[in-house]
């Protein structure tokens, strides 16, 4: 079916090719038949094909009826128009015994009493000799039809095969004309940026399959550039959202300087030490932000997708969990031993670091990291025990940065740290989600996909 509809323009046009010039061909070959039978019909009006005068003088003067004289008159007057007679005395043999050119032939009327039985005189009008070229009244002899009408029928022929294939050219040439002006048409709006312009596709040839790919071409050109204003989108909103939150240490370092130059002589060692605290961690804060954003550009990166091989999340969680573990915080472990997924280490690093990260922040003493296994799919669970989170910002969590607010009424910064777990997820080809629990805490899951 699609070899069909592959070649079924060339088809169709190759059939209307066919059929326009066997139109053509009958129709030539009627004006032919016409011609032959004009022709025909001529020659029966002029007394019929040739026939040999020997042969009709013959005939008539051993019939005994017509003397030679009589028949000679009788065969001139049904064969108009006239020429020069040229006379002959021939046997029965057809040989000839002598010869006269003469308008009034005499000579066999002197001869006519001394013929016997194997004797006879015959008058052929001709000009060309006796038995060569054509005789009169046919095609091309005296008094016959021109010697191109045969031709006329061979000629219309023809012409009507080379009108026949010029008409089937004629209808490919509108036709393809049509489809450049729709072509025409439909890249000037693409140009003038309407990227939903695309091709009418009717029936189905080689025209409308290329069409098609056409539109196959613009909906992945109008998908990319979809994202690149989505993206374009927002890296500004991240922008505006980084200007305020580098505005906002670079203010209280600033803040915390001029205090402690302008007045660290009058402040008391305590006062002096809290204040160098405060602005330790504002630097602290303004280095993990900078990290997180040198992160953000990087990960798009070709080289973490080719880097996937197995990874076993058992032994990575395991590892994060001594690396991240306090005297504050404790860690709860429940785990499946046949855990494994293709993916980049590195990145799933980064990405269990920010986890138990953001659930320390607001944790009251526990953390619960679960992995379990449930229809082929891999689920990584991330429990803290804290106030949980309002509704809203859990709609917008790992789209862009924000705040958090807790029961004790204080507001800590997540930072990019969603918005990067987020991303790595989304490279492994898993989903996302948090969601507040019942009683109270947060409960982040991952679903990773096991083959």
């Amino acid at each position: 079916m699609k070899t069909w509809n592959k070649w079924s323009f060339t088809l169709k046009w190759l059939g209307l090719s066919a059929i326009i010039t066997i139109i053509c061909v009958v129709a030539g070959g009627y004006i032919m038949r016409e011609l032959t039978e004009r022709e025909r019909k001529l020659q029966l009006s002029m007394g019929g094909p040739h026939m040999e005068h020997f042969d009709v003088m013959k005939n008539l003067v051993a019939s005994g009826k017509f003397s030679a004289d009589e028949a000679y008159k009788l065969v001139e007057k049904s064969r108009e128009p006239r020429g020069p007679v040229r006379s002959y005395l021939v046997d029965n043999n057809k040989n000839i015994i002598d010869a006269q050119k003469d308008d009034v032939p005499d000579f066999e009327k002197e001869k006519l009493n001394k013929l016997s039985n194997d004797r006879s005189v015959v008058f052929i009008r001709e000009d060309r000799g006796f038995g060569q070229g054509p005789g009169p009244r046919m095609r091309g002899g005296p008094g016959g039809p021109p010697p191109g009408a045969h031709l006329i029928g061979l000629v219309s022929i023809s012409v009507s095969i080379i009108v026949g294939i010029g008409l089937s050219f004629i209808f490919l040439s509108f036709y393809v004309r049509k489809k450049s002006k729709q072509a025409e048409e439909v890249i000037a709006k693409l140009k003038a940026g309407d990227l939903k312009a695309r091709f009418k596709i009717g029936e189905v040839d080689e025209t409308s399959l290329l069409m098609s790919r056409f539109n196959e071409m613009a909906d992945q050109i109008e998908i990319l550039v979809t994202n690149l204003r989505n993206t374009e989108k927002a890296r500004m909103l991240m922008l505006q959202e980084l200007a305020h939150d580098l505005r906002t240490p670079v203010a209280s370092l600033k803040q915390f300087q001029e205090i402690l130059l302008h007045q660290g002589h009058l402040l008391d060692e305590e006062s002096r030490r809290r204040t160098q605290v405060l602005a330790m961690r504002e630097v602290n804060y303004f280095e993990r932000l900078v990290e997180d954003l040198l992160f953000l550009s990087g990960v798009n990166d070709p080289r973490y997708s080719v880097n996937f091989k197995n990874v076993s999340l058992n032994d990575l969680i395991q590892e994060e969990v001594d690396n991240f573990e306090t005297s504050k915080i404790k860690v709860a472990l429940e785990l499946n031993s046949n855990a494994s997924i293709k993916g980049d280490s590195h990145l799933l690093k980064r990405l269990l670091r920010n986890a138990l990260s953001n659930a320390s922040r607001f944790a009251r003493s526990q953390i619960t990291v679960r992995l379990r296994t449930e229809n082929q799919k891999l689920y990584l669970e991330i429990i803290d025990d804290g106030p949980g989170m309002k509704e809203e910002y859990l709609e917008n969590f790992g789209e862009k940065k924000f705040s958090r607010e807790t029961s004790s009424d204080s507001s800590i910064s997540i930072g990019l740290g969603s918005v990067i777990m987020k991303k790595i997820v989304t490279l492994h080809e898993g989903l996302f989600s948090v969601s507040n629990l019942p009683n109270s805490g947060l409960k982040l899951t991952i679903q990773f996909p096991t083959k």
